[in-house]
C-alpha cells in the first residue's frame, strides 16, 4: 500500500525524500476493512482449489463513483514478494475485453435487439485475422442477438460487431483509451492482433478492468482510478485528491450494455448462478487460450472489482521444474556461484491454469463481493434504456410455424360449454353466415437454442499469454476436433 502511494506521488512531483522529510500527512483510499476482504477472498478461493506458489491472483476494487482504489490484493509480504499483481502484472484481458465493443456499439446507434453472427464472422475473413480464422469453443447457431452474444461469449458476434462500426477498431481503442487505458498498449495490440483485439488480446492490468467498468456502473462516466485521497502540509492541503469525472458513454448506453452483463450471471450465461443473490449485479468472464489466463471482472453500483490469475512455472535450462520462492522463481541456487541476475538458475513459464474465468475468478470476486457488501443497502441498476435501433449483421432467425390438426380438439368430444339450451348467435335459424378470417395471424417465437451446458456448481481459473485469441469462458463442453478447440 505504501509503495503504491509513493509511485502516484512521485507521478505528480512529490518525491520520496521529499515526502520523509516535508512533515507530510497522507491519506490513502485503501479502506481496510476491504483490504482484509480481497485478501480473504483470493486465499481463501486458492486455498479450497489446491493452488500453490505457481498460482498468481490479483484483485482490485475501486468506488465507481470517484475512481477510489478500495482494496486490492496482490501478495502478503512485500519484502519477500514486492510484485504487486493488480498494479503491475499486464494480461491479455480475453472476453472480459468484450463490454467495451458492446459500449461502442451501443453508443454508434445499434441497439441489443440486434441479430449478430453466431458460427462464422462476417466477413468471413477479418483483416489480420489468425491462421483458421476466429471461432467460438460452443456450437451457437448462426444468428443470435447481442445479449446472448454476451451472455453465451461469442468470438465470432463481437468480432463481427467491431467490424461493423463506423470507425471499426479505432472506435473500440478509443473508447477504451478513455477508460482509463494504456494508450501505447492498446494501439500496440491492434497493430498486431487487428480484430482479436476485439475479443481481448490487448494487455491490462486488474485495477485498470476495475475502473473500466465503472463506466458501466457510474452512467457512463470514468474516473482516473487513484489511491491518494488527501496530502497535507502544515494543516493545509498541498495535494487534492484527483477525482476529476468525465463521459465516456451515454448513460443510456451504460444501461443496456448492463441488461447484456447481467445475464452473464444468469441461466445460459458463462457465469450462471454466481452473483450476489437478491442484489443486483453485472460481470464478464475471460478465458484465455490453453487456459493460460482467466478473469472475472464485474460491479455493482457500489463497486466494481476484477479478478484476474495466472500460472508461472519456474524452469532450469535442462527442463527441470523446481517450485517458486515466495511465488517468485528462483534466480541463484543454493551451493552454487554460477548462477547471478545474468545467468538466472530458472527462468519463467506461463502455463495453462487448468481453469476458466467461470471458475476460482468468479468466486473469488463474489466472495469479496459477498464481503463488501455487508450492511449496504441494495441499491438498483437504471432500467433499460433501450437505446439505438436494431443493426443486423445476419438476418433474424426465422420462425418455423406449427400448424394445428383441424380435427384435435383440446376437450375431446365433449363441449364443457353445452348446457343443453339453444344459445344460437351465429349462422342460427339455418343461415351460413360466418366469422371472416381477414386479419388473423398467427405468430409463433423462434425457439433458441440453449447455447450453455454450464454447471454453476462447476469449478473452473485464467492472465500476460502468448497466444492472442482469447475465447469463449465458462464451463462449456469441449469438443474433440482439435481444430474447434
Amino acid at each position: 500500500m505504501v509503495k503504491q502511494v509513493l509511485a502516484e506521488l512521485e507521478d505528480r512531483g512529490l518525491t520520496e525524500d521529499e515526502i520523509k522529510s516535508g512533515g507530510y500527512h497522507i491519506v490513502s483510499t485503501f479502506d481496510r476493512r476491504l483490504m482484509k476482504a480481497a485478501q480473504t477472498a483470493v486465499k481463501s478461493t486458492m486455498q479450497a482449489h489446491n493452488l500453490g506458489t505457481e498460482y498468481h491472483g490479483g484483485l482490485a476494487a475501486v468506488d465507481p463513483k470517484n475512481g477510489r482504489v478500495l482494496a486490492f490484493y496482490g501478495g502478503d509480504d512485500y519484502l519477500t514478494d514486492p510484485w504487486n499483481e493488480p498494479f503491475q502484472s499486464t494480461k491479455q484481458a480475453a472476453s472480459a475485453f468484450k463490454p467495451y465493443v458492446l459500449a461502442a456499439w451501443l453508443q454508434a446507434g445499434y441497439s441489443l435487439k440486434s441479430y449478430v453472427p453466431g458460427n462464422q464472422t462476417v466477413p468471413k475473413e477479418l483483416p489480420g485475422q489468425q491462421k483458421g480464422g476466429i471461432r467460438n469453443s460452443h456450437n451457437v447457431g448462426v444468428s443470435v442477438d447481442v445479449v446472448k452474444a454476451t451472455a453465451a461469449s461469442v468470438n465470432t458476434a463481437y468480432v463481427s460487431m467491431a467490424f461493423k462500426l463506423p470507425g471499426q477498431l479505432d472506435d473500440v481503442k478509443n473508447l477504451v483509451e478513455a477508460a482509463g487505458f494504456d494508450q501505447k498498449r492498446m494501439e500496440d495490440d491492434v497493430n498486431e492482433h487487428h480484430y482479436q483485439f476485439a475479443i481481448g488480446s490487448a494487455l491490462v492490468t486488474p485495477v485498470e478492468q476495475a475502473a473500466g467498468y465503472s463506466i458501466f456502473a457510474n452512467g457512463g462516466k470514468y474516473t482516473k482510478y487513484h489511491v491518494v485521497q488527501e496530502v497535507k502540509q502544515n494543516g493545509k492541503v498541498a495535494y487534492p485528491e484527483q477525482a476529476v469525472a468525465k463521459p465516456v458513454i451515454d448513460p443510456g448506453v451504460a444501461a443496456d450494455a448492463t441488461i447484456a452483463m447481467q445475464a452473464v450471471l444468469q441461466p445460459g450465461g458463462t457465469a450462471a448462478g454466481k452473483g450476489l443473490g437478491n442484489r443486483p449485479a453485472a460481470g464478464k468472464t475471460g478465458t484465455n487460450n490453453d487456459e493460460k489466463e482467466a478473469w472475472f471482472v464485474g460491479y455493482t453500483p457500489q463497486f466494481s472489482t476484477a479478478v484476474g490469475f495466472y500460472r508461472e512455472q519456474c524452469v532450469t535450462k535442462s527442463g527441470k521444474v523446481v517450485p517458486p520462492q515466495h511465488s517468485n522463481c528462483p534466480i541463484f541456487r543454493k551451493g552454487s556461484k554460477k548462477y547471478n541476475n545474468d545467468n538466472p538458475y530458472t527462468t519463467v513459464n506461463e502455463v495453462s491454469l487448468g481453469f476458466e474465468g467461470a471458475g476460482p475468478p468468479t468466486i473469488a470476486w463474489q466472495k469479496f463481493m459477498q464481503l463488501a457488501h455487508e450492511n449496504l443497502p441494495v441499491e438498483q441498476f437504471p432500467d433499460r434504456a433501450e437505446v439505438g435501433v436494431p443493426e443486423n449483421i445476419v438476418p433474424s432467425p426465422t420462425p418455423t410455424p406449427t400448424p394445428t390438426p383441424e380435427d384435435d380438439n383440446p376437450f375431446g368430444s365433449d363441449n364443457p360449454f353445452d348446457d343443453g339450451t339453444d344459445d344460437c348467435l351465429i349462422g342460427c335459424d339455418s343461415n351460413d353466415t360466418t366469422v371472416p378470417d381477414d386479419d388473423v395471424s398467427v405468430d409463433d417465437e423462434a425457439s433458441e437454442d440453449d447455447v450453455s451446458d454450464t454447471n454453476p456448481n462447476d469449478v473452473g481459473l485464467a492472465g500476460q499469454g502468448t497466444v492472442p485469441e482469447p475465447r469463449a469462458s465458462g464451463t462449456q463442453p469441449k469438443t474433440t476436433r482439435p481444430e474447434d478447440r
